[in-house]
């Protein structure tokens, strides 16, 4: 699910997400993707998640200090109250 809405095979088609399940087979699906992870060598996954990982930290951080300018985008009125328009029509 995205932006409310049910995700289709065009978002994985996009690379929005690497693939589609139906929920039934979904803890089936993820469990095996957590197998796959599980049996890689642990410190090269390990630093390489990292490494993928690192410019996204660095921005969480300076979000967190106030130094992030696109947190103010984020917590504007206009963005809270179209997020919270999704959340009624979910209710």
């Amino acid at each position: 699910m995205l932006f409310g809405q049910n995700m289709t095979a065009a978002a994985v088609e996009a690379g929005v997400f690497d693939e589609r399940v139906d929920p039934e087979t979904l803890l089936d699906r993820a469990m095996a993707k957590a197998n796959e992870f599980a049996a890689l060598p642990q410190t090269a996954f390990a630093r390489s998640k990292r490494q993928l990982r690192s410019r996204a930290c660095e921005a969480m951080e300076a979000a967190i200090a106030g130094a992030e300018p696109l947190l103010n985008g984020w917590l504007s009125k206009e963005t809270i109250q179209a997020a919270a328009a999704v959340l009624a029509r979910k209710a």
